[in-house]
């Protein structure tokens, strides 16, 4: 909500590190974030 983003590509390096898993709440971010609006998991790639 304050335009902070998560470097997403660390994060899942670090989940399949640990064997984590992770959830991603795009309810505000799509079709605002990533050339063709897809949230920030485009917007990370």
């Amino acid at each position: 909500m304050d335009r902070d983003f998560t470097p997403l590509k660390d994060f899942t390096q670090l989940c399949q590190k640990y064997d984590a898993v992770s959830m991603v709440d795009e309810a505000h971010s799509t079709g605002v974030f990533g050339k063709e609006g897809k949230g920030l998991a485009e917007r990370s790639c």
